[in-house]
């Protein structure tokens, strides 16, 4: 179930022909170059999907200490009017 055929396209840059295996179904197996530009190109997305999610993270933690910071004005205001803030803090 494994055949061998003619293929044509580009090879180090260079359009050209060669021989290659094929399976059952005819599909051509990818060349050593074919399967580095794949996982090449995995890769990259990766890298981007990281970038996202850490810029996604670093927006999270300046919200959080937003937060975190009107909540201690919320405190400070309320002591400045004698009122016990004891109920917010955790």
């Amino acid at each position: 179930e494994l055949g061998i055929g003619r293929v044509q396209g580009l090879l180090s840059g260079i359009r050209m022909e060669w021989l290659t295996w094929f399976d059952r179904l005819g599909q051509a197996y990818p060349l050593p170059e074919e399967v580095i530009d794949n996982l090449r190109v995995k890769v990259q997305r990766q890298q981007g999907r990281i970038a996202q999610l850490e810029q996604l993270a670093q927006q999270e933690r300046s919200r959080a200490e937003q937060e975190r910071l009107a909540r201690l004005q919320l405190i400070d205001r309320l002591k400045q009017m004698g009122i016990d803030s004891s109920l917010l803090d955790d």
